[in-house]
């Protein structure tokens, strides 16, 4: 027998069904256009709104335990997918497909093959931008 707290009379599935629609969704918002310029801090912050709504909702201290309950992912793994998903989207789409550059000659040597051109850049600002960060997904994952 699973036993469920309620808190305010709500159960467990419909506080996690109003976290995903009202928080999640929230803290989700345009996630390609951010993911990039974030960093160590200010994604460990991302990631302590899901860690504390779960703790609310579950009455345990244990992150791992209470993602496993709700079936959910760390942030960072749902911002990367997400983020991944967009990119290829966007290749596949005419109308900002120019936005990645196919690589003309990619060498077969010990590195990876990049199929997309990575962008250059000089300073640190344009290196965490959405386009180069969505340039090195498309060549991880393609």
């Amino acid at each position: 027998m699973i036993t469920r707290f309620k808190i305010l009379g709500a159960s467990n599935d419909i506080l996690l069904d109003l976290y995903n629609k009202f928080v999640r969704s929230a803290v989700e918002y345009a996630v390609p256009a951010w993911n990039a310029g974030i960093g160590d801090g200010e994604a460990a912050q991302v990631e302590r709104v899901q860690k504390s709504s779960l703790s609310v909702i579950f009455k345990n201290k244990s992150y791992t335990q209470n993602l496993r309950k709700a079936k959910f992912k760390t942030l960072k793994i749902r911002r990367d997918d997400t983020s991944t998903k967009f990119a290829i989207k966007t290749v596949k789409n005419a109308r900002f497909n120019d936005w990645f550059v196919i690589n003309p000659n990619p060498k077969n040597t010990r590195q990876i093959n990049k199929k997309y051109k990575e962008p250059i850049f000089r300073c640190n600002r344009f290196k965490r931008s959405p386009i180069p960060y969505l340039t090195a997904l498309l060549n991880k994952y393609q």
